[in-house]
């Protein structure tokens, strides 16, 4: 029994084949770019991302790539709403990832494995085939564009309709859930999220992400708080993210002088409604991760305050840097309340001040929920994940 998996983008840091290739079940492995040895190169802005496209785990594998055409693409993207890209980006991944595995030759008791929006070609191979087919959903699906464009409307008039997901790309994500045999989710929330939307419970399970682990240890167990504490918002600054109630919480704070609030990520909120809003946020942009990893060592908190998430793996980030999380329940689950970190309800700017406020109360209590976050990531190795994986196709 083999795995074919196929894969647009950097998705989750190659978790599925690096956990199927240690298991020597890795039949093919298809994705839209992988690069080695780049890292000493001085790539910029979108072209730095490509040094992300490679892991370690899966040097020795051959590895099927359109490394041209991607590149290409990257120069040239193609053209419409974002909804009309994913579906051109993925039919044309699904088709060449098609014959892919048709090359690598399938048997009656092999798998096939995709993300959404990428999959509906090899889904149909496998179906055709007789084959299984596993669907990787790293969001809960449409529930998502809903909290989207419902958040969007209390802060823009213009052009709501960016956050409305098109027919086309609609039917195309129903046709791989219907299609999938098992679709993996990383959270309670991305599984409820698509059960509203029809698809039978008894197909989705639920496997964590795994941790990073650092090379080093970074923990200072004497952070100082008593002058100046620094409060983190890490990834895309959208209002699926519910980055509005962070950067409203800092207004509550502005007159505490202790505090300086920090968002690094990419932009995905207009520029007016950032100048009408006057939020007093220092804006990095997106940074590499050595860049980011000086960012958590300086930091105190993390604020995660998504409004629907599929798994958020910033929460683990942030832990393994010893930073408590602040965190809603719209996401994986990472924190416990009161002793890695706070949970608090969405929307809700109160609620991310005051676990502020609580969880810097006074140095030996900040210290220990610090430790404790640290704890936590050992939680989500990767040993622990690849058993639950395995766990779940036994």
């Amino acid at each position: 029994m083999k795995w074919h998996l196929t894969q647009l983008g950097a998705r989750e840091k190659y978790l599925y084949p690096r956990i199927i290739n240690n298991k020597g079940r890795l039949g093919s492995f298809s994705t839209d770019m992988w690069f080695r040895g780049i890292d000493s190169l001085p790539l910029t802005g979108k072209y730095a991302r490509l040094k992300t496209r490679f892991h370690s785990d899966l040097d020795s594998v051959n590895v099927n790539t359109k490394n041209l055409s991607s590149l290409y693409r990257m120069i040239k993207p193609y053209t419409g709403n974002s909804f009309d890209k994913w579906v051109k980006q993925g039919e044309s991944f699904g088709n060449w990832a098609t014959k892919q595995i048709e090359k690598a030759g399938l048997s009656s008791d092999d798998y096939i494995f995709g993300y959404t929006c990428g999959s509906l070609e090899i889904a149909k191979l496998a179906r055709e085939r007789n084959v299984k087919m596993v669907l990787g959903q790293c969001d809960p699906g449409f529930y998502w564009y809903d909290i989207q464009k419902a958040e969007a409307e209390k802060w823009v008039t213009d052009n709501l309709d960016l956050y409305i997901p098109n027919k086309v790309f609609k039917d195309r994500v129903l046709n791989e859930w219907s299609l999938a045999n098992t679709i993996i989710v990383n959270s309670i929330h991305s599984k409820q999220g698509l059960i509203n939307y029809g698809v039978d419970e008894n197909k989705i399970k639920i496997l964590p992400l795994v941790s990073p682990m650092l090379s080093e240890n970074i923990f200072d167990e004497t952070k100082n708080i008593k002058h100046k504490i620094n409060i983190l918002f890490v990834g895309n600054i959208s209002f699926a993210k519910g980055f509005p109630y962070y950067a409203e919480a800092q207004k509550i704070l502005k007159n505490d002088k202790r505090f300086e609030f920090y968002a690094v990520g990419d932009m995905h909120i207009p520029s007016e409604v950032i100048q009408k809003q006057n939020w007093n946020i220092k804006f990095t942009g997106r940074l590499n991760q050595e860049e980011l990893s000086e960012f958590y060592k300086k930091s105190h908190i993390l604020v995660f305050p998504t409004l629907s998430e599929g798994f958020g793996q910033v929460q683990l980030e942030a832990m393994a840097y010893g930073l408590p999380v602040i965190a809603t329940n719209k996401c994986g689950d990472v924190v416990v309340d009161g002793v890695n970190g706070k949970i608090i309800e969405s929307c809700s700017s109160k609620q991310i001040v005051d676990a502020i406020l609580e969880i810097t109360t006074n140095e030996t209590a900040y210290n220990e929920i610090s430790k404790k976050a640290l704890e936590t990531v050992e939680k989500f190795s990767f040993p622990i994940i690849q058993a639950k994986f395995w766990e779940i196709f036994k």
